[in-house]
């Protein structure tokens, strides 16, 4: 009977044995799984962050900043006067005052606060603001920018007009005209030359 009750003992601790070790292939299973879930999750969050940052291939276009949109409009008038007849080849410069301001919107928080003060015969009053001011930004594409209110346009101080039919006065006085209509100017901010042969 001793016999038996050792394989009984030996049977059951074996089956305990199996238990604890499922057990552990169970834990060890879910660990795993969480492991890999959390790697999921790193890996997704910094791909993200690197294709908005620091290992993003393709290269952001500049924003347009003012030599940029200078460039355009010089360019777009000198297309727009070469078609003037016997114009020829016309180049514009054009010089600003100052270049386009752009206007956000600030969200501000006044804070007033009175002092009064009553000693023996007088009263005194002191007032006292606090102005705190922080411009609304507006998240777009991951990137926060400022929500603008207007854009002030840049100021025109003076255009040169270089064209190859400047030495004709009537091309001379069509040029002049044109630039003028087309900047909104006065004749006096209006310099306009012939291009050397």
């Amino acid at each position: 009977m001793r016999i038996l009750t050792n394989d009984k003992d030996e049977k059951g601790e074996q089956q305990k044995s199996k238990k604890l070790d499922a057990i552990g292939t169970k834990k060890k299973t879910q660990m795993l799984m969480i492991v890999i879930v959390v790697v999921i999750i790193l890996v997704i969050y910094f791909s993200s962050s690197f294709d908005t940052g620091f290992l993003r291939t393709d290269k952001k276009q500049p924003e347009a900043t003012d030599l940029i949109v200078k460039d355009d409009i010089e360019t777009e008038i000198e297309e727009k006067l070469s078609l003037i007849e016997g114009a020829g080849i016309v180049k514009v410069i054009i010089s600003y005052e100052y270049s386009k301001e752009l206007v956000p919107v600030y969200l501000e928080d006044i804070q007033t606060s009175v002092m009064e003060d009553n000693s023996d015969n007088a009263t005194s009053t002191s007032k006292t603001e606090n102005h705190q001011s922080e411009v609304v930004t507006i998240n777009k594409n991951s990137q926060d920018s400022a929500l603008i209110i207007k854009e002030k346009s840049a100021v025109v101080k003076g255009v040169i007009v270089i064209a190859q039919g400047a030495g004709d006065i009537n091309v001379k006085y069509n040029l002049l005209g044109a630039i003028q209509t087309l900047l909104d100017i006065s004749p006096e901010q209006v310099e306009v030359y012939e291009m050397k042969k």
